[in-house]
């Protein structure tokens, strides 16, 4: 159809079938043959992403899901594959991880941390830098929402606790100072 077509830059359905077996990556064909057989086996509807070269020379990323066009099953004399251009999505997921692995870097080095509620579940998200400030492990499978309640120091937490429903209720910014005690029974000051 047009939109595979204009995927793989061909101009015509003649041009496409006489070069794509020249464009197609051995992967590509493996990963074919291999869906062709699930297909046929009823096992799966088989998908997958693999790089492509267009006909212009241009590399791309491409999802892929086979399927039978129903009544077809048994023979497989017609099979739907979808195609997608993922080229844009991966680009933009290889970026935000490479954007996290700096904000993580920067907050390490800083020594800051950050932090978002959600104000009608109430669920708290710490960022690493904020799980290192509070002295606990960023892995750890605890929720941050009673981490976070834990540390605050006995003398601090009224304080601390009325300061944050008047930014909600005001909706100003939550500006404070407070202590936390440490596991090693020290005592940090944190600015939020």
């Amino acid at each position: 159809n047009k939109a595979v077509l204009d995927l793989f830059a061909s101009t015509s359905k003649k041009e496409f079938k006489s070069k794509f077996h020249q464009k197609a990556n051995k992967f590509a064909l493996e990963i074919c043959k291999k869906s062709i057989i699930n297909i046929w086996e009823k096992k799966t509807q088989p998908h997958f992403e693999t790089p492509i070269e267009t006909f212009a020379n241009e590399k791309k990323e491409i999802f892929l899901k086979w399927m039978a066009v129903p009544g077809y099953e048994s023979t497989l004399g017609r099979i739907i594959i979808a195609t997608v251009d993922i080229t844009e999505n991966k680009k933009t997921v290889q970026i935000l991880q490479e954007t996290e692995a700096l904000l993580h870097e920067a907050q390490r080095i800083g020594r800051v941390g950050s932090w978002q509620k959600n104000l009608i579940s109430g669920d708290l998200w710490w960022s690493d830098g904020a799980y290192r400030l509070f002295d606990y492990d960023p892995h750890i499978e605890q929720s941050p929402n009673e981490l976070y309640a834990s540390r605050i120091h006995s003398d601090d937490r009224d304080r601390v606790a009325g300061a944050y429903e008047e930014s909600v209720r005001k909706q100003k910014p939550y500006d404070i100072i407070f202590r936390i005690q440490l596991k090693n029974d020290a005592t940090r000051y944190i600015k939020e």
